[in-house]
Parts: C-alpha cells; sequence; structure tokens
C-alpha cells in the first residue's frame, strides 16, 4: 500500500485499507498480534467499538511501522476513544504537529550517514561545480579529469583542483589514476542548514544556463488553488521525491542529473 498511516483521519479506514489489500488471513495475524479474537478485530473495524492501545502496540509491533507512524496511529486511536472536547483539541495538535514533522523534506529523505566538516560544507556548496564534479566521479564512465572535465565543459585545471579539494574532504579516493566516490558520507542538507540558500541558487542559476534538450524538463507555473488542496499537492510532491530516490538508488550510474523543485505560496 502506497498509502501510510499520515494519510488517515481515523485508524480504522488505515486498517481497513491494510486488511482489504492484503492477502486473505490478514485480519488472523492482526487479532494474533493485537492478542484478541478475530472477530472482535473485524467488529472494532467495522462498528462503533474502539480498539483499545494495548491492541494496537501490538498491530504496531506486527505491521513494523516506524516511530513516527506508531505514534500517530496511537494518537487517532486516542482521538477515536475520547470523550471531552478539549481533551480531543489537545490530541489534534499532537496529530498536527506531528504531521508537520513527517512532511519535512529532511524527515522523509533522511541520511544516518555521517557529516563532512562545516568548514569542508561551506566550500563545497559555493558553487555547482563541487556537486557535480563529485557525483561524476561515481559514474561508471566517468574516472579521470580528463572524462569529466568534457563531460561537464570545464577546464581541465578547474576540475583538478576541485577533485584534490574533494580528496582532502574525504569524499573521493585517486585509485590507479581513477577517481573514486566514497559512499558513507551524507550531504543531505537539513531544514535549517545555512548552506541551504547557496545550495539551492547554485543549480537554478544552472537551470537558467542549461538549453532545451529533448532529456531536459524547464517547467514554471503560478496558478490558484483550493486551501485544503496546498497540502495534498504538497504530499504528492514529497512522495514523487520519496519515490525518485527509491528509482535512483535501483538504477545504474552513467549520467550525472540534476532535479530542482520548488512548491510554495508567495505570499508568505
Amino acid at each position: 500500500m502506497n498509502n501510510t498511516v499520515f494519510d488517515y483521519d481515523d485508524y480504522k479506514d488505515f486498517l481497513r485499507d491494510l486488511c482489504n489489500e492484503r492477502p486473505k488471513g490478514f485480519v488472523s495475524q492482526l487479532a494474533k498480534a493485537a492478542n484478541c479474537q478475530r472477530s472482535y478485530i473485524s467488529q472494532a473495524l467495522n462498528s462503533h467499538i474502539q480498539l483499545t492501545p494495548d491492541h494496537v502496540h501490538g498491530i504496531n509491533s506486527f505491521l513494523g511501522l516506524r516511530d513516527s507512524e506508531s505514534d500517530m496511529l496511537l494518537l487517532l486511536l486516542e482521538r477515536s476513544r475520547c470523550a471531552s472536547a478539549s481533551y480531543r483539541e489537545k490530541i489534534n495538535e499532537k496529530i498536527r504537529n506531528l504531521s508537520k514533522v513527517h512532511n519535512r523534506l529532511s524527515q522523509r529523505v533522511k541520511d544516518n550517514s555521517s557529516k563532512i566538516s562545516d568548514e569542508a560544507a561551506s566550500n563545497y556548496y559555493s558553487s555547482w561545480h563541487f556537486a557535480a564534479i563529485h557525483i561524476a566521479t561515481s559514474s561508471t564512465i566517468l574516472n579521470t579529469q580528463k572524462e569529466i572535465s568534457k563531460y561537464l565543459g570545464l577546464p581541465e585545471e578547474i576540475v583538478g583542483k576541485a577533485l584534490n579539494q574533494l580528496k582532502s574532504w574525504g569524499l573521493v579516493d585517486l585509485e590507479n589514476e581513477k577517481w573514486i566516490y566514497k559512499k558513507g558520507i551524507s550531504l543531505h542538507l537539513e531544514d535549517n542548514s545555512p548552506y541551504n540558500r547557496s545550495n539551492h541558487a547554485n543549480w537554478r542559476i544552472r537551470a537558467l544556463a542549461n538549453p532545451m534538450s529533448d532529456t531536459s524538463i524547464h517547467y514554471s507555473s503560478v496558478f490558484t488553488i483550493s486551501s485544503k488542496d496546498v497540502p495534498k499537492l504538497r504530499k504528492q510532491i514529497l512522495d514523487l521525491i520519496e519515490e525518485q530516490r527509491k528509482q535512483i538508488q535501483k538504477s545504474g550510474s552513467e549520467d550525472v542529473v540534476s532535479f530542482c523543485c520548488d512548491f510554495f505560496v508567495p505570499a508568505t
């Protein structure tokens, strides 16, 4: 199922959709995980009867949900069970806050790899060519200074200096006159990183210099939309980025490609 618990307002809808999608016998597995009878699970999902926190805790463990997803499922359950309007509003506030954290791009593409130093980052994000040359070394066809220079249209002297700097930062290695991309170091910037502005600007300026071709897409649009559809469209874009990252991980590594994306309300 592509949807997550964050796409639902009711924990029962989430569990019902799971049951409808999974093979026969899944309801029995849920009941076993919740330590209750199958008939009780079926009745709870199709009537006013509510599951308990203990039930949902067991289901969370069985489904292998991430901590944030488990917390959300329990909050939805808690909201369904509560009778006090003021308490329900407190739960709604917790749900909104948890959803905001989940929808941050840095949370969706979280990387637990080690980071480069702040000094190295300030230089790395000062120009587009550092990232381009760095990523080029991960290509199966771009392993020498000359190959990278020709591919990116940059002077060999600039490429050579950049490669040596990247090596000093621990991002590449030189073996048998071939430059090798080093894995295990994350270059994803957090939302509050001081280098976000320069990184975004570098690649958008580079995009403006890129000619239209069969392999490139350059698209800008300004439009009006219903307020309730803004978060929906934002989520679709986040889902695309998440799916894109999965595709990249499974793909080969011949071409260096840039993807820039902006979605915002100009008045804010």
